[in-house]
């Protein structure tokens, strides 16, 4: 079919509009490097995930900042960061019990199963485990 799209109004930019960008493009680049899987590219990747995570917290985006706190939890597992991996997998698991997504709640908490296994706390690796199982 076809479209027509129409600008009603037009207006300069709002201060918030530069930092929508911003985020979007640091989200972006944070994905690609992520897909890249390339010598480098996982520290890129967490590199742009966190400079988009205080842009999304800025703008209120909680939906797109629940997307750059999974990107962290999975990249700085594989670059074997597991402490800070850990604490992005909770950040993550706490916001999808937050949005009242038990699917992705849990996913995330057997995610963090296994970053507490990484971190060898293995009594809440197995809580977590059981908590997913349910």
């Amino acid at each position: 079919g076809k479209y027509e799209l129409r600008i009603q109004t037009l207006r300069p930019a709002a201060p918030l509009d530069q930092v929508r960008v911003q985020a979007t493009v640091a989200l972006a680049e944070g994905q690609i490097a992520k897909d890249e899987g390339s010598e480098g590219s996982d520290a890129r990747s967490v590199a742009k995930f966190k400079e988009a995570l205080p842009l999304l917290r800025q703008l209120g985006d909680s939906y797109r900042e629940y997307f750059a706190v999974g990107g962290l939890c999975d990249e700085l597992e594989t670059l074997g960061q597991y402490q800070e991996a850990l604490d992005y997998c909770q950040l993550a698991e706490q916001t999808a019990n937050a949005r009242l997504d038990k699917i992705e709640h849990a996913i995330w908490v057997q995610r963090l199963a296994l970053a507490f296994e990484h971190t060898d706390q293995k009594d809440k690796a197995a809580a977590d485990y059981q908590q997913a199982a349910k």
